[in-house]
């Protein structure tokens, strides 16, 4: 039979190692009319999606051994909460971690604007 006290002791390592996962963010939640603020439920994980992580967007496979993929750039002034951030193009060795952009705010941002084009998928030509 299992002691509380060793229970306690066995689940604590997990939820440290759940709450320091990259990519999972905890977010404040106001409360709902149940005043069920800051309450795991079923509700707040399975409908409301509170708890997923972050996933790579757009990402290929490449032939050199690496991968690409829409990345969010930091530093950017804030957008709108209904409004995605500026994403680049850019490639990872999958051997190294070596970050390289293929295609910057730059080079996406049309001339006469400040505003670069929204990318939210891209496919490679043959003759990339």
């Amino acid at each position: 039979m299992i002691r509380a006290r060793s229970l306690c002791l066995l689940a604590a390592p997990a939820c440290f190692l759940l709450a320091a996962a990259p990519g999972v963010k905890a977010e404040h939640h106001a409360a709902t009319d149940d005043g069920a603020a800051g309450r795991l439920t079923n509700e707040a994980i399975f409908e409301e999606k509170r708890y997923e992580p972050a996933k790579p967007e757009a990402l290929q496979w490449l032939p050199d051994g690496g991968y690409a993929m829409l990345e969010a750039v930091e530093g950017q002034d804030e957008q709108a909460e209904d409004e995605d951030p500026p994403k680049e193009i850019v490639r990872y060795d999958a051997k190294t971690g070596e970050r390289t952009v293929l295609v910057n705010l730059a080079q996406l941002t049309p001339p006469g604007t400040d505003t670069p084009l929204v990318v939210d998928d891209y496919h490679w030509s043959e003759d990339r």
